[in-house]
């Protein structure tokens, strides 16, 4: 055996190789909380980035390393002319939080659908404002957002429901930040 190919195969099972895989790929059940925060600030700066700003100005304005962003947006991002750029889709697993069957929960998308139920979210949030219109809820009657594990979920439509998961959402945050105290 050479020693390039000696050389070559330790570099490839080395600890400091396995850091540096793109995190991307990790389902979002299995992170923990530090990594969470980390893939929640890098897919900021992947919004960022199909914007028009920068990587390195996106990761400052965000809170994050410019190399952990890269390496949380590896197969996602390229550079272009000197200049990052970001794909038009991604396959990066994210919790969002979803009204269902009169619950609160957090489904696990991917990027098409955690746009659908980003607007649906910002539509119940327009709906429960003091001036809001019911009539936005009408076009989710029909939609089913589907997770990573094939389980197909029905936005909540009904009106006072809605209203009943805010008070107990408004109820449950203040109790977390009084005792956190």
């Amino acid at each position: 055996m050479s020693f390039a190919s000696k050389r070559s195969r330790k570099l490839r099972s080395s600890p400091k190789r396995a850091r540096l895989r793109a995190t991307s790929h990790t389902p979002w059940r299995i992170l923990d909380k530090v990594s969470k925060a980390s893939r929640v600030r890098s897919l900021q700066v992947l919004r960022d980035l199909r914007g028009g700003q920068s990587l390195t100005r996106s990761s400052k304005y965000n809170n994050i390393d410019v190399r952990l962003a890269k390496r949380n947006l590896k197969p996602f991002i390229y550079k272009y002319r000197h200049r990052w750029k970001a794909r038009k889709h991604d396959s990066i697993e994210r919790g969002i939080k979803f009204y269902e069957k009169g619950r609160i929960i957090t489904i696990i998308v991917y990027d098409e659908d955690a746009s659908k139920a980003g607007t649906y979210f910002n539509d119940t949030k327009r709906v429960l404002s003091p001036s809001g219109n019911p009539d936005l809820l009408k076009r989710w009657k029909a939609t089913v957002i589907t997770d990573v594990y094939g389980v197909e979920h029905q936005p909540e439509t009904r009106l006072n429901m809605l209203k009943e998961l805010k008070l107990k959402q408004e109820d449950f945050d203040y109790n977390e930040n009084f005792y956190d105290q």
